[in-house]
C-alpha cells in the first residue's frame, strides 16, 4: 500500500507466515504427516534421503565396476589375438 508521510513516500507491506512445521526427530508422526499431506505440504524425511543417496552411490559404483571389467576384457581379448598371430 502506497502511503505518504509529509513529503516522504513509502510503501507498506505486509505478510502472513504459513503451512511452515520443521521438526527433527528420529521417529516418524504418521498420523502427522497424513495431516500435513493432506493439507497439500510434502512430506520428507532425512533418513529416507540418505538412503535414497547411499543407493545411487551403490548403483554408480557398481556401474563403474562393470564399466572397467568390461574394458579390461576388451583390451585382454585384443591382446590375446595380437599374440596368437
Amino acid at each position: 500500500m502506497h502511503r505518504q508521510y509529509g513529503e516522504y513516500d513509502y510503501f507498506e507491506f505486509h505478510y502472513d507466515v504459513e503451512n511452515i512445521r520443521i521438526a527433527k526427530s528420529e521417529q516418524r508422526d504418521l498420523l502427522q504427516d497424513l495431516r500435513d499431506v493432506a493439507d497439500g505440504l510434502e512430506v520428507v524425511h532425512a533418513v529416507d534421503l540418505k538412503k535414497e543417496q547411499a543407493a545411487k552411490k551403490r548403483e554408480s559404483r557398481q556401474r563403474r565396476r562393470e564399466q572397467m571389467e568390461r574394458r579390461l576384457n576388451s583390451f585382454c581379448h585384443s591382446f590375446q589375438s595380437i599374440w596368437a598371430v
